[in-house]
């Protein structure tokens, strides 16, 4: 791993305070707005700057801080307050476009700040993975904090999957970019939060899905989607209330992890690895009260290989505990369950599917490997297996396994 980080504490000292719309790349350069008005420090009152991105995006990102390029970060290995820029927003924002950050920059929401739809952003010729906040081709960047609410969208706008409507924040191309601690929630797009073609970027300790005003309501859509993206991280977050899978590693998805995240109450999986994903970590997350709690499968296109499934909690889920296969009636390698490995995850009180809890052959399965996997309840452990060590091999040395 490089040896990089997003700092947050320390970041107001050595800073520049912006009252009025001045340009500038200073280290630790920060600009604070508080209802619309550029405040410094102490609280003294600039320039009314507004409440619409549309003039966050004019009037503070155009004006108030410099173009960066590649040759301002290559030379250096820490990219914290020394080279990053601040935004610091606190109060209600509305979004009638995106808010679109720049590189080597860090969006700092208030706790109680937000970022809503406004009444004017238009919901035609809208594509996938646009976001009220984007982080487009950038690098370095980050959004901290507060809650991006794109749920009150009309979520009968376009119908799954070919929904083109906001995420809340998305990461598009670039690289080493992250989402921290955010409360997200979309109800009209394919996700809440996505990363797509952005190696190295991160989302963590975040809450993730449903409606920040009805912590019950069970939104569209995925919560979090990665599609196409090598390297990313996904982790300590809560995941929850959305239709779709709470965490979906799809298409050429590889050498990602997500790790620690609790995903519950989900239509469809907790975690969904699919189509060519590949070389993923799943690990120490616990799905519950999902429609299923982790798949694997490989159904447009594929494989899906050599993902480790590796000490999950999968408790009270509606379906199967963990499945893998390639969906029937495919059964090409193209549409096959490859090289992957499941180990010491723990299952309990899932309803199953097709006679148990592991459904290690949903389909098309070759050289998958099950060791130490254990589960409680009324359902059986395991789904009928295919008979042949080629296809799944589940291994338990133990007398009475």
């Amino acid at each position: 791993m490089l040896c990089l980080s997003f700092a947050i504490a320390g970041i107001i000292a050595s800073t520049v305070d912006v009252v009025a719309g001045t340009t500038s790349n200073t280290a630790g350069h920060v600009v604070r707005v508080k209802d619309g008005w550029v405040v410094s420090s102490s609280g003294v009152h600039g320039e009314y700057v507004g409440t619409y991105t549309s003039e966050l995006n004019d009037k503070v990102l155009s004006k108030m801080y410099a173009a960066v390029k590649p040759e301002d970060w290559q030379p250096f290995s820490m990219i914290n307050s020394t080279l990053l820029r601040y935004l610091e927003l606190d109060g209600t924002y509305l979004a009638d476009v995106p808010l679109q950050l720049p590189s080597l920059f860090v969006l700092q929401l208030a706790p109680t700040a937000v970022i809503a739809p406004a009444a004017n952003l238009t919901l035609e010729n809208t594509s996938t993975f646009m976001a009220l906040v984007e982080l487009n081709d950038i690098h370095f960047s980050a959004v901290l904090g507060g809650t991006i609410d794109a749920s009150s969208l009309n979520s009968s706008a376009f119908e799954y999957p070919y929904r083109r409507g906001y995420q809340a924040v998305a990461i598009k191309g670039g690289s080493n970019n992250a989402i921290r601690g955010v409360r997200a929630a979309a109800n009209n797009s394919d996700s809440a939060v996505g990363i797509t073609q952005s190696p190295r970027s991160e989302i963590a300790n975040c809450d993730i899905g449903g409606s920040p005003s009805n912590s019950s309501a069970q939104t569209v859509g995925r919560c979090i989607w990665i599609l196409s993206s090598s390297h990313a991280l996904v982790h300590d977050n809560h995941v929850h209330h959305c239709r779709s899978h709470a965490l979906d590693f799809d298409a050429y998805t590889s050498v990602s992890a997500a790790y620690n995240n609790l995903c519950e109450d989900n239509g469809e999986e907790g975690i969904f690895v699919e189509e060519t994903a590949s070389g993923n970590f799943i690990f120490n997350n616990t799905c519950r009260r999902n429609g299923a709690g982790i798949g694997l499968e490989a159904n447009v296109v594929g494989p899906v290989t050599n993902n480790m499934i590796i000490n999950n909690h999968l408790v009270g889920n509606l379906g199967n505990a963990i499945t893998a296969g390639g969906s029937a009636p495919h059964t090409s390698m193209e549409h096959s369950s490859i090289g992957n490995i499941f180990a010491n995850n723990v299952a309990e009180d899932n309803l199953g599917h097709n006679g148990g809890q592991y459904n290690g052959h949903h389909g098309s399965s070759i050289g998958d490997f099950w060791t130490g996997n254990k589960a409680s309840g009324s359902a059986p452990t395991w789904c009928a297996l295919p008979g042949n060590v080629s296809e799944v091999a589940v291994f338990e040395p133990e007398q009475n396994q």
